[in-house]
């Protein structure tokens, strides 16, 4: 694999780091360069919270491996977001805002003082509400600074040799219209609905999209055949948790 000779020197001059870890594809990327720069200098932190899915623990802790990166996971109650339950137009804010809280936390209980997180040079940064809440908490994002891409972390992370490559996984909590109030119990409906349609197809990125009784399941335009495949089973098992409309996107996650 080929690691980035400016990454790892910008690394190598925060002395010791610690990486906001989800084990998608850009924080196993930053947590990999990290560890080749600083060794047992670096660290990752995944902030374990109720909108997390089952699967997102899983990637993390395989990313964690496949990057050799020491991972320390904190546990984030629901009683401790409210802001972010009540699911207003600032709920990226709040949700950013703890988690980067409990990583410096986590780290700092550790001696880590500089913090980094993964967002790349193609995201949007304009349209990141948790980047504000992420300069508050003094984070750094070394792959923005140097202009890294997608493109060349997808093959950068694919030569790990893990077992799966990642998939952009996003917090349960887009699955609710804004403005909707969400419970505990809300999330672990849409967790159970989005393992379902795994099960019956075979697919990794999936995300059912609700609303009172409708929903839109929505899978990667890679696998979009295999979910229009099975999608009379994907349907039929959707009614039986109690939506009355269903529907599958033709266009695919981007």
């Amino acid at each position: 694999m080929d690691y980035i000779p400016e990454l790892l020197d910008l690394l190598k001059g925060m002395e010791k780091v610690a990486v906001c870890f989800s084990g998608g594809l850009d924080s196993t990327f930053l947590a990999a360069h990290a560890r080749k720069a600083l060794g047992k200098n670096s660290m990752a932190v995944m902030v374990d919270m109720p909108m997390l899915s089952d699967v997102q623990r899983e990637m993390a802790e395989s990313g964690a491996e496949a990057s050799g990166i020491d991972l320390a996971i904190v546990p984030v109650r629901w009683d401790r977001l409210r802001e972010v339950s009540d699911n207003g137009e600032r709920r990226c804010y709040f949700c950013k805002k703890a988690i980067f809280s409990a990583v410096r936390e986590a780290a700092g209980s550790r001696g880590f003082r500089n913090l980094v997180s993964g967002e790349n040079a193609d995201d949007d940064l304009s349209d990141r509400p948790g980047m504000s809440a992420g300069k508050e908490m003094g984070m750094r994002y070394p792959l923005t600074e140097l202009g890294i891409r997608r493109s060349v972390i997808e093959k950068f992370v694919s030569s790990l040799c893990q077992e799966r490559m990642p998939f952009k996984e996003t917090c349960l909590m887009t699955r609710f219209p804004v403005g909707t109030p969400v419970s505990e119990k809300d999330l672990r409906f849409a967790e159970a609905c989005e393992r379902s349609v795994r099960e019956i197809t075979g697919i990794g990125l999936v995300r059912v999209r609700m609303s009172g009784c409708t929903c839109v399941v929505v899978s990667s335009r890679e696998e979009r055949d295999l979910l229009f495949g099975r999608g009379d089973a994907v349907i039929s098992a959707l009614k039986n948790t109690g939506f009355t409309e269903i529907s599958l996107d033709p266009e695919g996650y981007p």
